[in-house]
């Protein structure tokens, strides 16, 4: 009991923790370049493996006496709006994958039909501009040049006939989490940039 006890403390404090920094990142943006050597340091540990075994797990399903009180300790570490959901009740999930990718209300949402460009996540914009010099800031707290998320192309390049904008969206662990199309468009190419998780 002692030892349950000391953990809800200390998740209280992490979440804490995290809602002052989000509201710090929001309000005072840094601009931090990237160092080489500490993002050589980062990509020596095993992201990816460790990303498929939470998928792996997130996709079992686990009997409800062992899910539900995850689910509940999940909802309320991250704030979690099952009102919003589809699905109220935790009981109605078989997994975390599940649950991750639980589905709103219709109503939930309202999307302007006549807006060109809308949001396609549930998340909140922590930075948008327009790309100087090819850089993309605030991607995690650091700067980014556009050929690590679009490629080497001459047309990126060329400020007279393009101008890129971004827009930067945090998507935190209690949003929904399914992705929708921006805007009415057609695909034309589909280009795979494989990178490091971070």
């Amino acid at each position: 009991l002692g030892l349950l006890f000391i953990c809800v403390i200390q998740i209280y404090k992490s979440r804490k923790r995290e809602q002052k920094r989000l509201q710090a990142l929001a309000s005072n943006p840094t601009e931090v370049e990237v160092d080489d050597y500490l993002a050589y340091l980062y990509q020596l540990f095993p992201l990816r493996t460790g990303s498929r075994i939470i998928g792996y797990v997130g996709e079992k399903q686990l009997p409800k006496p062992v899910l539900t009180p995850i689910l509940n300790l999940y909802c309320w570490y991250f704030g979690v709006n099952l009102e919003e959901a589809a699905e109220e009740s935790v009981q109605a999930y078989n997994s975390l994958g599940e649950f991750f990718q639980r589905e709103l209300k219709p109503s939930v949402r309202h999307i302007d039909s006549t807006a060109p460009l809308v949001v396609p996540c549930d998340g909140r914009v922590l930075h948008f501009g327009r790309c100087k010099d090819g850089i993309v800031e605030q991607v995690k707290g650091v700067r980014y040049p556009v050929e690590r998320f679009l490629g080497s192309s001459p047309a990126l390049k060329d400020p007279v006939n393009n101008d890129l904008f971004y827009c930067v969206l945090y998507l935190a662990p209690g949003d929904y989490h399914l992705f929708h199309s921006p805007c009415s468009w057609t695909v034309d190419k589909v280009i795979h940039f494989p990178g490091t998780l971070m």
